[in-house]
């Protein structure tokens, strides 16, 4: 869908498209952790990588990948 300023849309479609959106960084999330995640966890990445789109690159990654939950 495209955004235009001054765009006026239902909250049932704001809604609808966010969940779609969410859906592409749970996509990305489960491709890109390579080690086991909580709910807690897996929404924290999601969240990270949906206002970043950077995750991929990440030294969270990583660190995760290598199994360092705590850095």
């Amino acid at each position: 869908m495209s955004i235009t300023e001054g765009m006026e849309i239902s909250e049932a479609e704001a809604e609808r498209i966010l969940l779609s959106d969410i859906a592409i960084f749970e996509k990305r999330v489960r491709e890109l952790v390579q080690v086991s995640l909580t709910d807690n966890q897996f929404s924290a990445l999601v969240s990270f990588d949906f206002n970043t789109g950077k995750l991929h690159e990440s030294t969270l990654l990583k660190k995760l990948n290598d199994g360092d939950y705590n850095a």
